[in-house]
């Protein structure tokens, strides 16, 4: 069995259980600070001259032109991002999927497809001058 030796007992905190921190600690800041607080010494008031005129239209000038250097910079960057669909249109256009080729040559049509579950369904798309119209029709149920 082995046992574990209790560190030596320093001189200054003989007699004190280590647990006493707080008051070893009050006892130390106390000793640290002065007895009598020295009283507050009020510095000199001094009246600071006033500002001049040009430096005044300085300031307010480099203000402006930092208000106008971050709306020009909001401004650009905002154009850089998409805008988002409010729901007033297509999320995405025609030209943007299709390209301006593509478009042109999109004519009306219709074909069948077969579906993943095993059905037919018939496609139809019309051209409109604002979009596209799309219908889709089961021609066939899937099979159970």
């Amino acid at each position: 069995m082995s046992s574990i030796a209790r560190p030596p007992v320093s001189p200054r905190h003989a007699g004190r259980p280590p647990e006493d921190v707080d008051n070893l600690l009050r006892a130390f800041f106390r000793s640290e600070t002065p007895a009598p607080w020295p009283a507050l010494a009020m510095p000199e008031r001094r009246d600071l001259p006033p500002m001049r005129r040009r430096m005044a239209l300085s300031s307010r000038f480099a203000l402006a032109a930092a208000v106008a250097f971050f709306v020009i910079g909001y401004g650009a960057l905002s154009s850089r991002f998409p805008v988002e669909p409010t729901g007033a249109g297509p999320a995405v256009s025609l030209e943007q999927t299709l390209g301006a080729r593509g478009v042109n040559r999109l004519r009306a049509g219709k074909v069948v497809e077969p579906t993943r579950n095993g059905g037919e369904a018939l496609l139809q798309w019309e051209r409109l001058p604002d979009g596209l119209f799309m219908r889709i029709e089961e021609k066939r149920p899937p099979r159970p």
